[in-house]
């Protein structure tokens, strides 16, 4: 019998680009053309003002894992988190230091896993999971909340089924999902009402695994999976400004649950001395999958002026590969390299399916001293100097109509990291320093909505610092 305790805080306070909450539709069309987004100043400021959200996010969970036969197990997890999210705005007078959003969410997870050696060869896992969901809006923001107020109680069954002989291995698996929301929500039109939604959805996921070891070091998995994915609540009731990423989000409440099928293929090799590589090529098509459109629309609020995107539903697939190549030629040295393309299509327009990544190709090496090295009188052991590199394409099959901006240009970003450990008395110490983006390159990233109005990150330091004891 044995039994974990976890207990977490996160708590942040970030700021929002000043430059992406415009004024009027006057300005929102220029700053969407502007290199330098509005309000950037010259001088460094620590200060955070509005627009800027607080976020705080408290964690327990209590696991234990008891052991009924040495093969046979059980593994209990309850779960307790409390989040507590506000969102500010540059308003007037005494409405300065009020949130413009502010909400609680407090959610209970149970999960039991039930591992069953049937016999020599046969597994079974079996999943009973139970998740409650409480999301409330505090009053005294004088603006309607982006989602609405919701309870919703989900309950999930699986089963893994696996056989594993020589060196074939079978997995069969299955899920189901039970999910009961109650919704209170404001009417978008006036005058303004409450309005009750009473949902129920359900969810069924099966997949087949098969995995087999050839010889010269091989290994080939392929898997087939039919699923659905019910709608999300912000996907069906989202109503307002987004503030994170500067853009109005508006849901539809007659959205259909998703239904996909999928395929993937993986093929690894391993030598026995200085090389390997793997090569993973994926197939999904899926219905009434559901995304979030760019409008040809910019709407003035009495928040500002700002972008507008809809979620809406198509036929779509989504297909693509990933390669990755690993060698290392002494065993101080180690060299890596990935490429992943990725391809959407919209089918049911005939046209790229939006907000999917840019094909990328990274690059990186590692040099690892085997023996410790005396710095500052100090003996650090597992010292690790590594250069990455990633380069991602332009987003080419993307028509400028499909959004506001065009795709941005393709970029290429260096970075460096220094690790090492070293022991006094019963602490161990590891340290971690990485900068990303060591030219200081401008690059707008496709998937990160800031892009429209500024560059993404320049470079970047951190300092990480992991004590054991």
């Amino acid at each position: 019998h044995r039994m974990e305790f976890f207990a977490s805080s996160f708590n942040t306070e970030l700021g929002v680009l000043r430059g992406s909450h415009i004024g009027n539709l006057t300005d929102l069309e220029e700053a969407l053309e502007k290199e330098v987004p509005f309000y950037t100043e010259e001088a460094f400021r620590s200060d955070i003002e509005a627009p800027k959200q607080k976020v705080r996010h408290h964690l327990a969970k209590l696991r234990s894992k008891y052991f009924l036969t040495p093969t046979n197990w059980l593994d209990l997890t309850l779960a307790v988190q409390h989040n507590d999210r506000k969102e500010f705005d540059v308003r007037r007078s005494e409405w300065s230091d009020k949130p413009a959003l502010s909400l609680i969410q407090n959610t209970v997870y149970l999960g039991a896993d039930y591992h069953h050696q049937l016999s020599s060869d046969w597994k079974l896992k079996s999943i009973g999971q139970y998740r409650f969901v409480d999301n409330t809006n505090q009053p005294g923001t004088g603006i309607l909340p982006l989602i609405p107020d919701y309870l919703s109680n989900e309950i999930g069954l699986a089963g893994i089924l696996s056989r594993e002989k020589r060196r074939t291995l079978w997995e069969f698996a299955a899920r189901y999902d039970l999910n009961m929301q109650n919704v209170v929500a404001i009417t978008r039109t006036l005058p303004r009402e409450i309005v009750r939604y009473e949902n129920t959805f359900h969810q069924v996921n099966a997949s087949i695994g098969f995995r087999q070891a050839i010889k010269n070091n091989s290994v080939i998995n392929v898997n087939l999976g039919i699923g659905s994915r019910t709608p999300a609540i912000n996907e069906l009731y989202s109503f307002g400004l987004h503030q994170g990423v500067s853009g109005i989000e508006e849901g539809q409440i007659d959205l259909s649950p998703e239904y996909s099928r999928k395929i993937s293929v993986n093929y690894q090799y391993q030598s026995p001395d200085k090389w390997g590589f793997s090569f993973l090529v994926y197939y999904q098509n899926i219905r009434d999958y559901i995304y979030l459109q760019a409008q040809e629309e910019v709407r003035l609020t009495i928040r500002g002026a700002f972008p507008v995107f809809k979620y809406e539903q198509t036929n779509a697939v989504i297909a693509g590969f990933d390669f990755d190549v690993q060698y290392s030629p002494y065993d101080f040295l180690e060299l890596t390299g990935k490429y992943s393309f990725i391809r959407g299509r919209d089918k049911s327009n005939e046209e790229a399916l939006v907000n999917i990544p840019a094909n990328a190709f990274e690059t990186a090496f590692l040099l690892k001293a085997k023996k410790p090295i005396n710095v500052f009188n100090t003996s650090f052991e597992n010292l690790e100097f590594g250069f990455n590199q990633k380069y991602v394409f332009r987003k080419s099959d993307i028509e400028d109509s499909q959004d506001f901006l065009a795709s941005p240009e393709a970029y290429n970003l260096l970075g460096l990291q220094l690790a090492g450990e070293f022991q006094v008395g019963f602490i161990r110490t590891r340290i971690t320093a990485r900068v990303n983006n060591m030219l200081n390159t401008s690059y707008r990233d496709y998937l990160n909505r800031q892009r429209y109005f500024a560059d993404d990150l320049g470079i970047n330091a951190s300092l990480g610092i992991q004590l054991k004891f």
